[in-house]
């Protein structure tokens, strides 16, 4: 602010935190460098240069699990992501979008890693190699029910996004169900 004076170690931390931005941004090559220049009288100016360098994009994304067919489909549903910036704000997009695709495709109890980030030496390429535990899918089918139709069973079990199972979706659903049934008056169920 003016008539702060002149204060050097704010001046390189702001520096700093311009090619952090730059960084986060997907230039992860920015280069950024600051210096004062008289403007005459008492003012100093400070002058920003900012090299952004060749941005840094996504080459490949790949994922690992013992469920091949789960593999591929993983790879096809974010393809459009391969070629663009690499940055924290897609990093993020991608888990969010990935665990949610998971849960979509009713695999219920599998975990999705924060990804192994490989660059080129240069930092202009990133491959992202993610790993899913537990990638199997639930196939839901109700037997022996007279009472209540499967989609309100359906309903009772209360799976979406925002009501995430344990890592064991089987006893979860499980207990849901009966919880249901004892409500419903079916105090003998088990």
């Amino acid at each position: 602010a003016e008539g702060e004076g002149y204060a050097a170690e704010k001046v390189k931390s702001g520096i700093d935190n311009i090619r952090k931005k730059y960084n986060l941004g997907g230039y992860l090559n920015a280069r950024v460098s600051g210096q004062f220049i008289s403007s005459g009288s008492q003012d100093l100016n400070l002058e920003v240069d900012i090299d952004e360098g060749p941005p840094c994009v996504i080459e490949s994304i790949n994922f690992r699990s013992v469920n091949n067919n789960l593999n591929e489909a993983l790879e096809t549903f974010i393809k459009r992501k391969r070629g663009g910036l690499f940055t924290q704000g897609v990093l993020a997009d991608l888990q969010n979008t990935l665990s949610v695709e998971l849960f979509d495709q009713r695999y219920y109890g599998s975990t999705l890693q924060p990804p192994e980030i490989t660059y080129n030496p240069l930092k202009t390429k990133v491959i992202l190699n993610y790993t899913i535990s537990d990638p199997y899918a639930y196939v839901l089918v109700f037997e022996g029910n007279q009472d209540f139709n499967e989609a309100k069973l359906r309903k009772e079990l209360n799976i979406n996004v925002d009501s995430r199972l344990s890592n064991s979706p089987l006893n979860d659903m499980t207990e849901r169900i009966v919880r249901f049934y004892k409500k419903s008056g079916y105090a003998d169920i088990q």
